[in-house]
Order: structure tokens, then sequence, then C-alpha cells
């Protein structure tokens, strides 16, 4: 127990800083190429090892990557600030708990539930942007290359959601390697 904690920890420290690193430093953009393949390694020992309540773990990470990148927002108003990093956390930690639930119900092992997680993210960025009456744009995923212009030329054509697209594209398979290769 107190060894999966650690592991547990360590992966969702990895998740932050390599997420948190391309909004906060210029030119960190690639580091969001890699950055779900810790928290997906973290859900994926979770499954093996059957941890109950992990939705806890991956709410607590999605809330430590708000802060650490949104600190910020609390310069204006704390309550708000906190109020906006757990409701955001929230959102994506329904989005990923979503994807949980997907791959728990198919019957083999597939890639179908990534790209459910995948796609599901990506539409949950497009209605946050676009439809949704409070929105906050600031942790898109595609975003995270605004300080690495030379990566991203071509979002002329796709906008920042072609940016989320090529993030997760390229985590799922770092990803994929490391669980072939584990």
């Amino acid at each position: 127990m107190k060894n999966r904690t650690v592991v547990f920890l360590s992966l969702a420290a990895a998740f932050v800083l390599l997420m948190s690193a391309p909004f906060l430093v210029k030119g960190c953009g690639w580091l969001a190429l890699l950055g779900f393949v810790p928290l997906l390694c973290m859900e994926r020992v979770a499954s093996a090892q059957g941890v109950r309540h992990f939705w806890w773990w991956h709410y607590g990470t999605f809330v430590a990557w708000n802060f650490v990148t949104t600190y910020w927002v609390c310069n204006a108003t704390v309550g708000g600030g906190i109020f906006a990093a757990l409701a955001n956390a929230l959102q994506m930690s329904l989005v990923f708990g979503a994807f949980r639930w997907v791959k728990r119900r198919m019957k083999r092992p597939s890639a179908v539930p990534y790209l459910f997680l995948a796609a599901a993210w990506i539409a949950w960025e497009k209605y946050y942007l676009t439809v949704a009456q409070i929105s906050w744009p600031w942790l898109v995923l595609g975003n995270a290359f605004a300080g690495t212009v030379r990566l991203v030329q071509w979002y002329e054509f796709t906008g920042a959601l072609g940016g989320s697209l090529w993030g997760w594209a390229s985590s799922l398979s770092v990803f994929g390697v490391v669980a072939v290769l584990s």
C-alpha cells in the first residue's frame, strides 16, 4: 500500500511537471506531447491492482495541475481562483472518469477506451471554448504550445484544438510503447 502511494505520487508529480511547464516556461511546449503519459501509467497501475476510489487520485492530480498552472488567478480573487481550479479539475476528472468507465466495460483490452478519452477530452474543450457560459481556456491542451510558436504554424488551419489532438496522439503513442515494453 505504501509503495503504491509513492508510485502514484511520483507519477502525479511527473504529470503536473510535464503539463505545467509548457504553460509557465516559454519554449517547453514539446513537454505537452508527453504530458499525459504519467497519468495514463498511473491509471494502468490502478486498474491492474484493482485500486478502489482511484477517482480521488486523478482528481487530485488535475487539481494540482490547475493550481500550479493558474495560481496567478488568486491575485485577483483568492476564492475565485480556488473555485476555478477545483471546478476545472472536476470537469477534467469527469472526462477521465468516463474513460475509466468505458475501459471497464470493454470485454478485453482494446485501444477504443483510449481513443474515446482523446475524443471526449477534445469534445469537452470544444464545448468549453464555444458553448459554455463560463470559459476557462487557459488549460486547453493546444494552448500549451503558445510559447513554442515554431511548432504550431499550422494552427491557422486547426486552431488550438488541433494542438490538443496532437498532444493526445503523441501521449497515447508513447504510452502505447511504454505499455508494450512493460
